[in-house]
């Protein structure tokens, strides 16, 4: 009897303490709010290229072309990194004076010489919203259409540049922010070079000294 009235009590602890762990795995989770990666004005810090082209404002696409006006655009570069790969969201938003903006995502490397170089996908909106000068203007690449996957160890360059090339929006400031399961860093991937074999021979000959000389101290 006294074990049958003390099993749900038994129970009942088992919950509590599944539950404590559930909640400790969950903040330790990697959080997906998002965070601002980067700001620029594209008039201002802007360099002139000629930006590729989509046919379609949204969903984001492969560019095929450019729009043939050299030097007619300016844009502003952002290099970075994620730890962790995934699924990830890149929304670019104008601050200040609503301007339409564009945004062009590339992979290892980037010059502005050669616009189709590595690129991985374009984009005008960034839902299928399409652009009007009362709200502020939004592109980037919302990681669901189509889904946008970024790998742990390798550098990627955000471009923000204008979809217009006349008129009042033609460009401006902006903040970029990155939704997704890690974090997204600013710069380029560090890399540790490994100790060559014959630096690596050096060291371990030195610890080997040095624990013989231990020995013939304690020996003394």
């Amino acid at each position: 009897m006294i074990a049958n009235e003390t099993t749900p009590l038994m129970t009942n602890r088992a919950f509590v303490w599944a539950g404590l762990l559930l909640a400790g795995l969950c903040a330790l989770a990697p959080s997906a709010q998002a965070v601002v990666l980067a700001t620029g004005n594209v008039i201002t810090g802007g360099t002139p290229w000629d930006r590729p082209d989509v046919i379609n404002s949204f969903p984001p696409e492969v560019p095929a072309g450019t729009t043939g006006f050299a030097n007619g655009f300016k844009y502003v570069a952002t290099t970075f990194h994620v730890d962790v790969t995934g699924t990830y969201a890149l929304k670019a938003t104008t601050t200040g004076p609503s301007w339409d903006n564009f945004s062009v995502l590339y992979h290892d490397s980037f010059s502005g010489a050669a616009p189709l170089t590595n690129v991985i996908l374009a984009d005008d909106d960034y839902t299928a919203a399409i652009y009007t000068n009362t709200l502020p203007g939004e592109s980037g690449f919302n990681g669901i259409n189509p889904a946008l996957t970024l790998t742990a160890g390798i550098n990627y360059i955000f471009v923000e540049t204008s979809f217009q090339l006349s008129g009042n929006f033609t460009g401006g400031a902006y903040s970029l922010d990155v939704t997704g399961p890690g974090n997204a860093i600013p710069g380029a991937v560090v890399v540790v070079a490994a100790p060559e074999p014959l630096s690596l021979g050096l060291f371990l000959t030195g610890l080997a000294g040095l624990a013989a000389a231990r020995r013939r101290r304690r020996t003394s």
